[in-house]
C-alpha cells in the first residue's frame, strides 16, 4: 500500500514570516515557534525575547482556551530556556497578561515544578485546575 503525501520544508517559511504573523491558523504559530527554536539554538537571550514575543502573538489571536493551552505547551516545549531565563520569562508574561490577556498561564512552569504530567490533563478540567480564566469562562 502506498500513501503519497505532500511534504514541505518548514525552514522555507522563514521567508514568509510576515504572512505567518497575520495568519489566524494556529499552525502558523507552531511554525513560527519552530523557526525561532532553530534560529536561537545558540543564543538564549534571543530565545527569551522570541518566546515572549510568540506568547504575546498567541494572546493577540482569537483562539479558544484549549488552543491557547496547547500552543503554550508547544512554545514552552520547543523554546526551552535555562532556569534563570525562565524566571525572567514568567514575570514578563504576567505583566502583559495583566494588561489585557485572556488568562494567567504560569501553570506551565508550576505544573512542571510540581511534577504534573501536563499532557495527561484534560479539558475543560485543566483550565479550572490550572487557574485558567478564559474569556468564555470568566
Amino acid at each position: 500500500m502506498e500513501m503519497p503525501f505532500p511534504s514541505i520544508k518548514l525552514l522555507a517559511y522563514r521567508e514568509r514570516w510576515a504572512a505567518l504573523e497575520t495568519e489566524t491558523n494556529p499552525f502558523a504559530l507552531v511554525v513560527m515557534a519552530y523557526l525561532q527554536a532553530q534560529a536561537t539554538r545558540k543564543n538564549n537571550q534571543d530565545r527569551l525575547r522570541w518566546k515572549i514575543d510568540l506568547v504575546r502573538a498567541l494572546y493577540a489571536k482569537e483562539y479558544t482556551c484549549e488552543q491557547i493551552y496547547e500552543l503554550l505547551r508547544f512554545i514552552h516545549w520547543v523554546l526551552v530556556l535555562p532556569k534563570v531565563l525562565e524566571q525572567q520569562f514568567e514575570p514578563a508574561v504576567r505583566e502583559f497578561q495583566e494588561e489585557k490577556m485572556k488568562y494567567l498561564p504560569e501553570f506551565l512552569q508550576d505544573a512542571m515544578d510540581d511534577g504534573i504530567e501536563i499532557g495527561e490533563l484534560k479539558m475543560p478540567a485543566k483550565c479550572s485546575q490550572m487557574s485558567l480564566r478564559c474569556d468564555s469562562q470568566a
